[in-house]
């Protein structure tokens, strides 16, 4: 096992991306190599870091999915307080006891990692950084059962954390940020990525991943479209997203929302609740979604070629990838 120190530091490559993102799944694609560490046997939800040490707070103290990106404090940088020696000293010592294995490198996948890369960078500066984006609508409407929110704050959410990402990757030097559509599609030539950065062998992937991956939420989508549509929601088009119009949905979409759950209808009876939040995204967010390369074209998922964020574009032709 290898130990904290100046002559034998620790190597951590950090996975971030927010829930519902599909972090989870290419961390498990990765780490299936011999050469590349996880946490086992940890008892805390997906084995993430963020649960087995006490130097800074997890994503639940700042309202946990959904919410995170609207908390200031949630966004450590090399400036915080407790980016110190002594703090990852204390980090890589709470997480030894954890690892799987005597690998030199260590892998760590937390969804708050989006938001904490320079403070991480800062303690571990050896440290190599991939980053997970998938569809905001995607990742609001499975998010919007855990976070009781309207759909529109959800994608207003994705958007703030994403322009935080933005911001610090000008301070990383070691990183990669993929696309959630390009993995599911050539997950392959997405993990050969994430290893080329961190310079060990290619292998073969050993888990299945699904190349439908948005399906369901795209049909969930469509759905709403149509009823959207049907109710005539005029008063969309000067609805403002994050309003106390809002709160007055809330007391009534949880339980609804948790009644749904109960008798088994699951999103099949929520796509029936917030008619209007399909025209509230749509007519007011559609420019701001563009600006970081996803769109919605007759009512499906479509990512575009140009975007803020610097994704590795996956070749469909050679089977690899290039960094734009």
């Amino acid at each position: 096992m290898t130990t904290d120190g100046p002559d034998n530091p620790q190597k951590f490559l950090f996975i971030g991306g927010l829930h519902r993102s599909g972090t989870t799944l290419l961390h498990q694609c990765i780490t299936d190599h011999p050469a590349l560490n996880r946490f086992r046997t940890t008892n805390v939800p997906e084995d993430e870091g963020q649960f087995l040490q006490t130097v800074y707070p997890d994503d639940y103290a700042y309202g946990g999915p959904g919410q995170i990106g609207f908390f200031p404090a949630a966004h450590l940088t090399e400036t915080s307080p407790l980016a110190t020696p002594a703090h990852a000293a204390q980090i890589a010592r709470e997480w030894s006891g954890y690892w799987e294995k005597d690998a030199a490198l260590h892998t760590e996948k937390t969804p708050r990692n989006l938001l904490q890369s320079r403070f991480l960078n800062a303690l571990f500066p050896q440290s190599r950084f991939v980053f997970l984006v998938r569809h905001p609508i995607a990742v609001a409407m499975a998010t919007r059962k855990w976070a009781l929110a309207p759909l529109s704050n959800l994608v207003l959410h994705w958007l703030a954390c994403h322009e935080t990402l933005l911001a610090d990757i000008e301070h990383l030097n070691d990183f990669k940020i993929f696309r959630y559509e390009d993995f599911i599609r050539k997950p392959q030539a997405v993990v050969d990525q994430v290893y080329d950065l961190v310079n060990v062998p290619t292998v073969p992937l050993k888990r299945r991943v699904r190349a439908d991956g948005n399906r369901d939420y795209e049909a969930e989508w469509q759905e709403l479209q149509r009823w959207a549509r049907l109710k005539r929601y005029s008063f969309a088009e000067r609805y403002t997203a994050g309003s106390r119009s809002d709160w007055r949905l809330r007391g009534v979409l949880r339980r609804l929302n948790g009644l749904s759950d109960r008798w088994g209808w699951g999103r099949h009876g929520q796509a029936y609740i917030p008619y209007h939040e399909a025209a509230v995204v749509e007519g007011h967010l559609r420019p701001q979604l563009q600006r970081f390369g996803y769109d919605i074209e007759d009512g499906r998922f479509v990512t575009l070629p140009d975007a803020v964020l610097p994704y590795v574009q996956v070749d469909d032709a050679a089977g690899g990838a290039a960094r734009t």
